[in-house]
């Protein structure tokens, strides 16, 4: 009745019954005639236990409701769909703002690190030459267990710790300005697997000493895609799954290709959802986080980047024991091309 699109009158089933369903209608009521009128969302029915009850201008007064239904059901529509994109404007905005906020703080950070560097490269040949100068004016002096041995082993331990803090810094930095790429509105050629390391040193201060990363990087060729959105992506996928981890925990992330497809699977051993929520986990606003835990943008708006990209996001849960999220991204033939030359 609702593929057909017009108002089906049954005068009388005990008359005539062409859908056999008087037996049903007939359970509670002794119905003898129905009317039924499509609209957009299904079928308004109007049923009397007389016969041929409703007349023609009881016809057009519910065609006349179902008009205004369908008018209402789609502006509601309408809205909704504004509403989301604005909220999505909203959320882009912001992250371009603070794209652009990051970068300035990476250059900032950039200059007194470059200095660091320098200097230590120049604090290291001078402690090389002072031992080489000392050991040639006074041997004993350097012998092991001297004050001036113990002071130069000194030094070389705090030049390693200043080496690796600022390679840390480097670190923290190169993917700062990575991330700083989030309004970039151009298809680029890019390594997934760097943009994968990117997002997880943005979140390593939320991991470290309690969540173990694992990485199983497989071959896939660079992609042309727009690669900030790509590692808003990334984010947002790898911080919910630390968020689902309480305490301990293991964060494994899995790259291959099949079928023409590049597949970045990333598993968590967290509390994982039920099927209530995966039915939902895209919709926007909606979040497991709890009251002001989370704003339920984040899944949705990755949800939009992957249909940017001709790609799609695959959710796998089992309560109690996990998730498993993967990022599905179509290999175009210049992808394969490129990647087959390189091997």
């Amino acid at each position: 009745m609702w593929r057909k699109g017009e108002p089906t009158y049954r005068r009388d089933l005990e008359a005539e019954d062409p859908f056999d369903e008087r037996i049903y209608v007939q359970r509670h009521a002794r119905i003898r005639s129905i009317l039924d009128v499509p609209f957009s969302r299904g079928t308004l029915a109007i049923n009397s236990t007389d016969p041929d009850a409703f007349s023609e201008e009881d016809v057009q007064m519910l065609r006349e409701l179902a008009t205004v239904l369908s008018d209402a059901f789609q502006r509601a529509d309408d809205l909704g769909r504004l509403a989301e994109a604005q909220t999505q404007l909203m959320q882009s905005e912001k992250m371009a703002a603070l794209g652009t906020l990051v970068a300035g703080i990476a250059h900032e950070i950039n200059t007194p690190v470059g200095a660091i560097n320098s200097m230590h490269n120049t604090l290291v040949r001078a402690v090389v030459k002072l031992k080489a100068a000392v050991e040639a004016v006074c041997p004993k002096a350097c012998e092991d267990g001297s004050q001036l041995r113990r002071a130069l082993r000194a030094i070389d331990e705090s030049n390693k710790v200043i080496e690796t803090g600022a390679g840390r810094i480097t670190t923290i930095v190169r993917g700062l300005r990575n991330f700083a790429r989030l309004d970039e509105a151009d298809l680029k050629e890019v390594d997934i697997h760097e943009g994968l390391d990117d997002s997880l040193v943005l979140i390593h201060h939320n991991i470290k000493n309690r969540i173990e990363v694992v990485r199983n990087y497989g071959q896939i060729p660079r992609i042309n895609c727009y690669s900030g959105r790509l590692n808003q992506v990334f984010l947002n996928i790898l911080s919910n799954a630390q968020q689902a981890i309480e305490g301990k925990g293991v964060i494994e992330v899995t790259t291959s290709q099949s079928e023409g497809e590049a597949r970045i699977a990333i598993s968590d051993t967290g509390s994982g959802m039920t099927d209530a929520d995966l039915e939902k986990i895209f919709d926007s606003g909606y979040t497991t986080k709890g009251a002001g835990a989370g704003t339920g943008l984040g899944l949705s708006i990755s949800h939009q980047i992957m249909e940017d990209h001709g790609g799609r996001i695959e959710v796998q849960s089992e309560l109690g024991k996990g998730s498993t999220f993967t990022v599905v991204l179509p290999l175009r033939d210049a992808d394969l091309a490129r990647h087959t030359d390189r091997s």
